[in-house]
């Protein structure tokens, strides 16, 4: 549908429609899927040439743009992952029971689980982060396995869907611990925040939560904060990423990056 767009937004836009961003729909939001402003990297990069067809919604920039973010480092739209809060007690048993993952560790840990229904088949895969005691931050993908969880959840645990009151950027590539901890005094060793860890922090000015985790088999961070501060934390991150060569990349990289991995992309 063409006629409401652009309907959803973030507080990224204005600075994605200034370099030239290119926009496919994703779940209701303007999502970049590549960068006209890194056109300049083509002359580095050889592309084969598509037809007409294939070259539907597609640029040789966005092969220049997965090969900058896998020498240096990229920021990446990651806002439309749906987000959901699940808390109070029996939090844990809740979860624990609907899904494959162990979820009894400390909290700051993160745990990849498969959602399943009452016959243990998989509806889905989502991320589990555990914040507290009795408090979840979890990434599912749809608003399915959000109804899922409002419907079976017992009275003592709340289901909150918190999508449209945050956002999410995605720093990846070998570059992006030293641009994150350009940003912060908190130590982003691998010792200190190893691989499926996160920590609450402020970068630059802006209260964040760091989730050490990857999808496009880069080191880097999903970094989350609420949507009020979206374009603050893009500014600061581009602003110290500077010095890095940091590039905004599209989804189109993104893909592109997850494949080359082998990651998966349930039901695709």
């Amino acid at each position: 549908m063409e006629s409401a767009r652009p309907i959803r937004t973030t507080g990224f836009y204005p600075r994605q429609q200034e370099l030239g961003a290119f926009f496919l729909e994703a779940s209701g939001y303007e999502g970049p899927q590549w960068y006209e402003s890194n056109a300049n990297l083509l002359a580095h990069y050889k592309c084969p040439q598509r037809d007409d067809w294939s070259a539907k919604f597609w640029s040789p920039i966005i092969g220049a743009e997965a090969r900058a973010v896998r020498e240096g480092v990229g920021l990446f739209d990651i806002t439309t992952l749906k987000r959901i809060e699940v808390s109070g007690n029996g939090a844990f048993e809740f979860l624990e029971q609907l899904t494959t993952g162990n979820l009894k560790k400390k909290p700051g840990s993160i745990t990849y689980c498969l959602l399943l229904n009452d016959r243990a088949g998989i509806m889905s895969d989502i991320t589990v982060m555990r914040r507290g005691e009795h408090d979840f931050f979890v990434g599912v993908n749809s608003n399915i396995e959000i109804n899922y969880f409002r419907q079976l959840a017992p009275a003592t645990v709340h289901v909150k869907d918190i999508t449209a009151g945050t956002v999410g950027l995605g720093l990846f590539g070998p570059k992006s611990r030293e641009l994150a901890q350009s940003l912060t005094g908190d130590d982003l060793s691998n010792e200190a925040l190893g691989y499926f860890r996160l920590k609450s922090l402020y970068l630059g000015h802006v209260p964040v939560t760091l989730c050490r985790l990857s999808y496009v088999g880069e080191l880097g961070y999903e970094i989350y904060t609420t949507a009020d501060l979206g374009l603050k934390l893009w500014d600061t991150l581009w602003q110290a990423g500077k010095k890095y060569g940091l590039i905004a990349a599209g989804r189109g990289a993104f893909n592109s990056m997850r494949l080359e991995k082998e990651y998966r992309s349930y039901g695709t």
